[in-house]
C-alpha cells in the first residue's frame, strides 16, 4: 500500500498488489499515516490531521488542524517535517508561498524581468510564435492564464475546476491541459480565444496531463501517473486512440517531440538516476542516452540542432545531427542558478532558442537554521482528533 499525494490536489491510496488507486481527500500534500491512526498531512502551511481506517482504507472524520507554522518549499510543495515510530516530531517552522516572477535570461548570462506581477506559477509554455505564453496560477484553485508578451496583458482561460500542464497546439490557436472537472485530471484542449466549445481528450481514473505535439499535430505526447509515471502517444483522428510509448517498471516523464517530429526526447530514472534519452518516432528499437551525469526536462531548440535540459541548478545543452541517424555531442553547460523548480517542466525557450524562461523565487532566501522537535506528539494529535484506532 501507498499512500501519495498529487501535489497539492489531494491524497489517494494505491494497492501496489494490483494498481488500483482510490481517492481520500481532495487536498493536502506530503501525507503519513501514523500508529495512533491517523493521516498527517500539509496543507497551507499547517498541518493537519484526519482518522483512517487501515482496515477499510478510509477516511472516518473531519480534518482538523494539528500544527502551524510548518515551511513549505517551493511550488514542489515539499512539507519541511519528519514523524519518527516513537511519535517524535521534527519540522522546520517558517511559511512560504512560493511566489515567483518571469524572467529572460540570455547565453551571455544577461537577466531581464518579465512585468508581470509575483504569483504562485506552475508549468508554462510560450506559444510556437514566441509572442504568449501559457502558464498554471495558482489562487484559490489552479488555473491556466495566458500572457501576451508583446502587450504585457494577460487574460483567464479556465473557469471549472483545477487546470494546469498548458502545452500549446502546433497552430498557436487551441491549448491543452490536465484539469480534474470530470473527475481524475485527464486532458483537455480550449481554444485561446473561448470560441468553441472545451473538448475532453482522454477519459481516465488516472492522472493525465499533456507534453508534446509534433509539427503536423496529429498526436499528443501525454504522461500518465499509475504506480510510477509512463508516457504514451495519444492520435488525434476523430478515435483519440492511444499506444504506449514508454511504459515500464521505471519512471518516464517529460516527453518531448523535435520540431520535424521525427524524433523524442524524454527523461527516465532506467539506470538508477534521471537522464534524458532519445528515440526515433515511429520507434525503431534505437534509443540514445544524451545526458551523462542526470538531467531532465528536455526542450528542442526551433532555431538549431541543439537539445536542452535541466541538471539541478544547471542548464545544458547538446549538439545534435541527423547524418543519417541522430548523433549527439557531448553536453556542456550553458548557465546555472537557482531557479524554481515546478512540477513538470519548469523553463521554455525561445524560438530562436537565444533566451530561456524561468521562474526566480520572489522570496528571500531562507536563512532558518532552527528544528522544532516535539516528543511524545502522538498525545497530541489524538487529543486534538479523538477517533482514531
Amino acid at each position: 500500500m501507498l499512500v501519495s499525494s498529487f501535489l497539492d490536489l489531494g491524497i489517494s491510496i494505491i494497492l501496489l498488489e494490483t494498481g488500483e488507486k482510490k481517492t481520500l481527500l481532495d487536498r493536502g500534500q506530503n501525507p503519513r499515516y501514523i500508529s495512533t491512526g491517523h493521516l498527517v498531512y500539509a496543507q497551507g502551511g499547517r498541518l493537519e490531521a484526519v482518522p483512517f481506517d487501515l482496515a477499510n482504507l478510509k477516511v472516518t472524520g473531519s480534518p482538523v488542524p494539528v500544527l502551524d507554522n510548518v515551511r513549505i518549499e517551493g511550488s514542489l510543495g515539499a512539507a519541511q517535517y519528519a514523524i519518527s515510530h516513537d511519535g517524535t516530531l521534527i519540522y522546520l517552522p517558517g511559511v512560504y508561498e512560493g511566489k515567483s516572477t518571469l524572467m529572460w535570461l540570455d547565453r551571455k548570462d544577461h537577466a531581464e524581468r518579465l512585468q508581470f506581477p509575483a504569483k504562485t506559477y506552475g508549468t508554462f509554455q510560450l506559444s510556437p510564435d514566441g509572442q504568449r505564453l501559457a502558464i498554471g496560477v495558482q489562487n484559490t484553485k489552479w488555473d491556466i492564464w495566458i500572457f501576451d508578451l508583446l502587450r504585457g496583458s494577460r487574460s483567464k482561460l479556465t473557469i471549472e475546476g483545477n487546470n494546469w500542464v498548458p502545452v500549446w497546439m502546433p497552430d498557436g490557436r487551441m491549448v491543452t491541459f490536465s484539469s480534474d472537472r470530470a473527475g481524475a485530471y485527464n486532458i483537455f484542449v480550449q481554444s485561446v480565444d473561448g470560441s468553441g466549445e472545451i473538448k475532453q481528450l482522454t477519459k481516465s481514473e488516472t492522472t493525465q496531463w499533456p507534453s508534446s505535439w509534433p509539427p503536423d499535430g496529429k498526436l499528443l505526447a501525454f504522461e500518465e501517473a499509475r504506480q510510477a509515471c509512463d508516457i504514451y502517444l495519444l492520435s488525434i483522428n476523430g478515435e483519440s486512440k492511444r499506444q504506449p510509448f514508454a511504459s515500464t517498471r521505471f519512471v518516464e516523464f517529460h516527453p518531448a517531440f523535435s520540431p520535424d517530429g521525427r524524433l523524442i526526447a524524454y527523461a527516465s530514472d532506467e539506470q538508477g538516476q534521471f537522464d534524458v534519452y532519445v528515440q526515433p518516432y515511429p520507434q525503431t528499437g534505437e534509443k540514445w542516452r544524451v545526458s551523462t551525469e542526470g538531467g531532465e526536462e528536455p526542450v528542442w531548440s526551433r532555431g538549431s540542432h541543439e537539445l536542452f535540459y535541466r541538471n539541478g541548478r544547471k542548464w545544458m545543452a547538446v549538439s545534435y545531427s541527423m547524418n543519417p541517424k541522430f548523433s549527439a555531442e557531448l553536453p556542456r553547460v550553458l548557465f546555472e542558478g537557482d531557479y524554481v523548480n515546478v512540477f513538470g517542466r519548469s523553463y521554455d525557450v525561445s524560438p530562436d532558442g537565444r533566451r530561456f524562461l524561468l521562474l526566480k523565487s520572489s522570496e528571500e532566501p531562507s536563512r532558518q537554521t532552527q528544528l522544532n522537535v516535539v516528543t511524545n506528539w502522538f498525545e497530541e494529535v489524538k487529543r486534538k482528533v479523538p477517533g482514531g484506532k
